[in-house]
């Protein structure tokens, strides 16, 4: 059984975060794109969008696909270490 501390947690800890960390790097670059994007060619981004929003739009996509691979990873590797039940059926 996958304990807190044991060795496959740990693994599978380490995993999950390298994980979101690369997705959270690939959002951000798609984002970063899209942001620069409408920041030049989009009148009505610059101007009509306060910078709460503009900076909710760049930063949200990022952080959900980060936390959303975490938790997806994590979920995925507890699930290939948990233990195998095998029914008795010799009764």
């Amino acid at each position: 059984m996958v304990g807190h501390d044991s060795t496959e947690s740990q693994e599978c800890l380490q995993e999950s975060l390298i994980n979101g960390f690369v997705s959270g790097l690939k959002a951000s670059v798609c984002t970063g794109g899209l942001y620069y994007l409408a920041w030049n060619y989009s009148p009505l981004f610059r101007y009509n969008f306060p910078a709460q929003a503009r900076t909710a739009l760049a930063v949200m996509p990022v952080f959900y696909t980060a936390w959303l691979n975490v938790e997806h990873s994590m979920h995925d590797c507890m699930a290939r270490h948990a233990p195998e039940f095998v029914l008795k059926t010799d009764d």
